[in-house]
């Protein structure tokens, strides 16, 4: 070519991946919804362990035992203390419903599999509202264990932690690998007895029904009779 038009002629080169195909982009919604439900754990991790430390701190001030000692009963103390603990997480559900609801309007790629439809915003109240019916009486039987409030909620915030994320990647694993397949879903019923990681379950299965829609499948029902 450079023979025939004297130097002048030049050509230029173009590469373009080819597309995903539709099992890869399942795969691929697979790690994204994995990796945002780890997201979602680690603020709620913080969430669930701060209900110990007013609890330590009633206690190292004398403020528990003077109630007591003033004829406060237990069912009455528990009784007050978990309906405010109640109060509070209900703010808390009412602040991430918001959050959802406004990433759908800025993000709504990323949101819509968690508030996009009145049973995804039901699905996801649900899960929230139930992790802290777990995380608020298991903060109370924790406070029985520490004496300084710092201690108690970093126990906690750790805890929390290491048992959604630990379990939420090592279900995604074991589930993925065809040896570990069937023990992995033995084990399912030890995971759940963990708030953390039912909570972190309940958003991967939200956020991964996308990836049903990719291979041109219906996705499963959020909710089942």
């Amino acid at each position: 070519l450079r023979n025939q038009t004297g130097g002048d002629a030049t050509l230029n080169v173009a590469i373009e991946a080819l597309p995903f195909s539709k099992w890869e982009e399942s795969r691929l919604t697979g790690f994204v919804a994995l990796f945002g439900s780890i997201l979602i754990i680690i603020p709620f991790a913080f969430v669930g362990a701060l209900f110990v430390s007013p609890l330590l701190r009633e206690v190292n001030s004398g403020f528990k035992q003077q109630q007591f000692i003033s004829g406060t009963g237990a069912l009455a103390y528990w009784g007050a203390s978990w309906a405010w603990d109640a109060l509070l997480f209900a703010g808390v559900v009412c602040a991430s419903l918001a959050v959802f609801a406004l990433a759908t309007i800025f993000a709504p790629a990323a949101a819509d599999a968690f508030a996009g439809t009145p049973q995804a915003t039901l699905a996801t109240t649900l899960a929230i509202s139930l992790f802290g019916v777990a995380v608020v009486p298991l903060a109370s039987v924790a406070s029985f264990g520490f004496r300084v409030p710092s201690s108690g909620l970093i126990f906690l915030i750790a805890f929390h932690f290491l048992s959604g994320f630990g379990l939420i990647v090592t279900d995604f694993i074991l589930s993925n690998i065809d040896t570990t397949r069937a023990a992995n879903k033995s084990l399912k019923g030890l995971y759940r007895v963990f708030p953390a990681y039912c909570l972190g379950e309940s958003f991967y299965i939200m956020a991964s029904r996308s990836a049903f829609e990719t291979i041109g499948v219906p996705p499963p029902p959020l909710f089942s009779s």
